[in-house]
């Protein structure tokens, strides 16, 4: 998982100065088949507010996934193998 801080802004928008965007949090989390609905749930029960502005979940495939460090591929370079405080 990988948390940005991002500036932008959605469609409800209406800015005639489109320079200045509105602080945002972008996270970013690879996660195999298996995964996906568990991480969708966990998101919308604990972010949602029911407010404009709560933001999008996009899920997207993923070709290939590789750990660079032990050369493993798939789900095997994307499932946690403990914290890797190196």
């Amino acid at each position: 998982m990988t948390v940005s801080e991002v500036r932008g802004f959605g469609v409800q928008s209406e800015r005639t100065d489109s320079f200045l965007f509105v602080h945002k949090n972008k996270i970013e989390i690879y996660a195999t088949d298996s995964q996906v609905n568990k991480i969708i749930s966990t998101i919308l029960m604990y972010c949602s507010a029911g407010k404009i502005g709560d933001g999008k979940i996009a899920v997207m495939p993923l070709d290939d996934c590789i750990r660079v460090r032990t050369g493993e591929r798939k789900n095997k370079a994307i499932e946690g193998e403990g914290v890797d405080n190196g």
